[in-house]
């Protein structure tokens, strides 16, 4: 993420891209890199995976810091409830996908929770996960001085368990400067 345009960017991986495999392929690269001869360049095997985008996969298996996560998915608050330290959200699967993390220290999740900050998000609010989906609902479960600050409408981020399936649920993006940035399933085909 560029910080001062508000947008991301790919780093490039290598002197050629020609093949593709997981985000753990990619964070594994210099161990897999193979000549081709026919081409007379060195090939990066890199497949779609997260290794642009990051999630709470990612940071539970500690390959990126939170600062690293560029995608989150926008979720309003729909309702509180303050005894059981839970907030629903209008963010389910139909948003995030199903794919779960099993954490250490929260069990098993669907995305950790950040507050808005500026056009994005901030850091991960401390204790703060989706600990259930429905299709269009989610269960978050934070700490109750958490829950007492928030009201119906507000927004939460939540950066989810893998982001590959999440965006790939989207037609769009929207940049941290505004920008529309379409995804493949906005085309007509």
């Amino acid at each position: 993420m560029d910080p001062d345009q508000g947008v991301m960017r790919a780093r490039p991986v290598g002197p050629a891209v020609v093949r593709q495999e997981s985000a753990e392929t990619e964070r594994a690269v210099p161990d897999r890199l193979t000549a081709d001869p026919r081409q007379k360049r060195l090939v990066v095997p890199v497949r779609p995976g997260n290794f642009v985008l990051n999630d709470a996969t990612q940071l539970e298996l500690e390959t990126c810091g939170e600062e690293d996560v560029a995608a989150a998915v926008a979720c309003p608050v729909v309702s509180m409830h303050p005894a059981r330290n839970e907030a629903v959200i209008y963010g389910g699967a139909i948003h995030l996908s199903k794919d779960d993390v099993l954490t250490r220290r929260d069990g098993r999740i669907y995305g950790r929770v950040c507050r808005r900050r500026g056009p994005g998000w901030g850091r991960i609010v401390p204790g703060s996960v989706v600990s259930s989906l429905s299709q269009e609902h989610g269960i978050v479960r934070m700490p109750a001085a958490e829950i007492k600050k928030l009201k119906a409408g507000d927004v939460l981020f939540v950066l989810p368990a893998h982001s590959c399936l999440t965006v790939d649920l989207f037609r769009e993006f929207i940049g941290l400067d505004g920008q529309r940035i379409p995804t493949i399933r906005s085309c007509d085909f």
